[in-house]
């Protein structure tokens, strides 16, 4: 059955912005944005950030490490921030962050001994904007293997 808008368009403008597709229920139309929009061409749109990667990516329990952030739409004044489950956690400080390029932040982090050892989101915030690398950043724990000097060594 072919699908009707039970509805008329308002201007016949309105047409170069809008494809009317059927959604599962053959009597409602479903509006989405057309190739060429003015969405698409991007008029009215922000910037977006994007974070793609953390170099380290991961960093030991009682340390201070700087982490270079990588991704897209950076600015002075922007803002790292490393997450735990989606969430600030106190074991985590970062003490500073430092603007390189669009590209590309340093955020110097301080890491509790008793951090949780976990995989950590590493999030960027600049104004009302926030990119997130999901499990970017790994805090890890030391382990001593042994000493350099064994008998017999």
């Amino acid at each position: 059955m072919p699908c009707r808008p039970n509805h008329r368009l308002a201007a016949p403008i309105a047409a170069v912005f809008v494809i009317l597709g059927c959604s599962s229920d053959a009597t409602r139309p479903v509006d989405r944005p057309m190739v060429g929009s003015v969405a698409a061409f991007g008029k009215g749109t922000t910037t977006t950030l994007a974070v793609t990667s953390a170099t380290p990516a991961f960093g030991d329990q009682g340390t201070t490490v700087d982490v270079h952030i990588h991704g897209s739409g950076f600015a002075a004044g922007a803002a790292a921030t490393l997450l735990l489950h989606g969430g600030a956690d106190a074991h985590v400080k970062t003490n500073s962050t430092t603007f390189v390029s669009s590209t590309e932040l340093v955020a110097n982090v301080t890491i509790a001994p008793d951090a949780p050892l976990a995989f950590w989101d590493v999030q960027v915030a600049l104004g009302d904007k926030n990119g997130v690398g999901s499990e970017a950043f790994e805090i890890t724990s030391a382990v001593i293997l042994g000493s350099a000097r064994r008998a017999g060594m």
